[in-house]
């Protein structure tokens, strides 16, 4: 569910990943036993691989919000999209972090994406 602060002509970049992972692995019961949570990780490391590539390469493009001025921004270098973290756990989220989200660097203000993008789930 997005910040009630955006926009709601925009999703955040994590709304985006968790619409397209579960369009493929569907709800999954909590109690679904190990072998899901094998094929849901994979999943998930897959979303974020092809996520991240079409955001390198500009066949996603998302946004920059400034919250204060109510105003969008491009992104800066693209190309940061490429690097994966060590260890993909998290999925994508809608702020960046050298850890556990690499991306381009905002200053922290969160990446949107335009809603009703139908290459989105």
């Amino acid at each position: 569910m997005n910040d009630p602060g955006f926009p709601p002509s925009h999703m955040e970049l994590s709304e985006a990943f968790q619409r397209t992972l579960k369009a493929l692995v569907g709800d999954v019961p909590l109690d679904a036993g190990e072998a899901a949570g094998d094929e849901i990780r994979k999943a998930s490391n897959g979303v974020e691989t092809l996520m991240r590539k079409a955001l390198a390469t500009g066949e996603l493009r998302p946004q920059v919000y400034d919250r204060r001025l109510d105003k969008f921004f491009d992104l800066p270098d693209r190309r940061k999209w490429k690097k994966t973290p060590d260890k993909m756990l998290f999925g994508l989220s809608c702020y960046p972090c050298s850890l556990t989200n690499p991306g381009p660097d905002t200053g922290g203000l969160p990446y949107l994406l335009q809603c009703g993008d139908s290459r989105l789930g």
